[in-house]
């Protein structure tokens, strides 16, 4: 099955254009300067804003779920509690996880 160009987005990355399909992104991270984005494959480095990356993403199934993250709501096992002021988002058969805070938790709904 081939995938149409239109599909795909092109994302910027520290090793050149990458074109990537949305539905393969689990999340979005955002580390001091840098995203990264976490597919199951690799994870990918960009410099473009998660504000940039929730415009490039509206598939209608990326949310944003804490100040720092965006998440694939198709690629969510469970949410579990982790503080106070947030939990954690945990993904089918990955080890890395993101969070979702109460400020954004109405995100999810």
């Amino acid at each position: 099955m081939f995938m149409q160009q239109s599909q795909l987005i092109d994302l910027s990355t520290t090793e050149g254009c990458v074109l990537i399909n949305p539905e393969d992104i689990l999340f979005i991270e955002s580390i001091q300067r840098k995203r990264v984005i976490h597919t199951y494959q690799e994870k990918y480095v960009s410099y473009k804003s998660l504000e940039h990356m929730e415009v490039m993403l509206n598939q209608g199934y990326f949310a944003r779920t804490h100040r720092s993250f965006i998440v694939n709501l198709k690629k969510i096992e469970k949410i579990v509690p982790y503080c106070r002021t947030s939990n954690k988002i945990v993904f089918y058969n990955y080890d890395e996880y993101a969070y979702l805070s109460k400020k954004y938790g109405h995100n999810l709904l």
